[in-house]
């Protein structure tokens, strides 16, 4: 009687302890899926932001973003055009460096967020190619050549008078571009 009771038990049971494993073995699988999609998604945003960088391309970004990052850029390149036009007009230019080195230093880290967007509004010229191979051996555009020369005195040294051109040149490739964003903003 033992082993029919045994048996019987072990019948009645069975469906049970598979329902029990089914549903365990489903929330397991459901617990993989989950964390395979959220790692996924993580790695998915790495490798598009890193694909963009090594394309060249620009990530998209808002148009409040771009409107902020006019801005400051802005108020930057208006203290380097006020130095370099008053350094211009002097020929001992050393007590100019240190505030060409401090803006130049936030040129060369902040200016790449704003280029894509700029250099489409800017007119080029060859003379700002040539300053920019001139003092570090690659072209440079008109924004560049503001603040390609590691000191003001090379820069100005290395000008063949370009340097009033290129601030209006760049000043207006600044304006149209914003412009361009307050007609954006107000669609």
């Amino acid at each position: 009687m033992t082993k029919i009771a045994s048996l019987m038990r072990g019948i009645a049971r069975t469906p049970v302890l598979a329902g029990y494993h089914a549903r365990h073995l489903r929330n397991s699988f459901r617990i993989a899926a989950m964390d395979a999609a959220e790692w996924w998604l993580a790695f998915y945003a790495i490798a598009r932001s890193g694909i963009y960088k090594r394309l060249g391309l620009v990530e998209p970004v808002s148009l409040s973003v771009q409107r902020d990052r006019l801005v400051e850029f802005y108020g930057y390149y208006e203290d380097l055009v006020d130095v370099l036009c008053i350094a211009a007009r002097f020929e001992d230019t050393s007590a100019f460096e240190a505030q060409y080195g401090r803006l130049r230093n936030w040129m060369i880290k902040n200016y790449p967020n704003v280029r894509p967007f700029l250099i489409a509004h800017l007119m080029l010229h060859p003379s700002d190619d040539m300053l920019g191979l001139n003092c570090v051996g690659k072209p440079s555009d008109g924004f560049e050549a503001l603040f390609v020369a590691p000191s003001i005195t090379q820069l100005l040294k290395l000008d063949q008078g370009d340097l009033i051109e290129r601030i209006y040149r760049t000043r207006d490739a600044l304006n149209r571009y914003g412009d361009h964003l307050r007609r954006n903003f107000a669609a």
